[in-house]
């Protein structure tokens, strides 16, 4: 599954270290743009 830091996967296999977490974007079987970060967005 190829996984993107970024939403608009302009930057592919890489990890993003926001907001002292890290977050990964990939697409859902069924085309949907989905999230997942180690801490929140506060």
């Amino acid at each position: 599954m190829p996984t993107a830091s970024d939403p608009h996967h302009n930057q592919p296999g890489e990890i993003n270290h926001l907001y002292e977490g890290r977050g990964v974007y990939f697409d859902d079987p069924s085309g949907h743009n989905m999230e997942i970060l180690t801490h929140p967005y506060i």
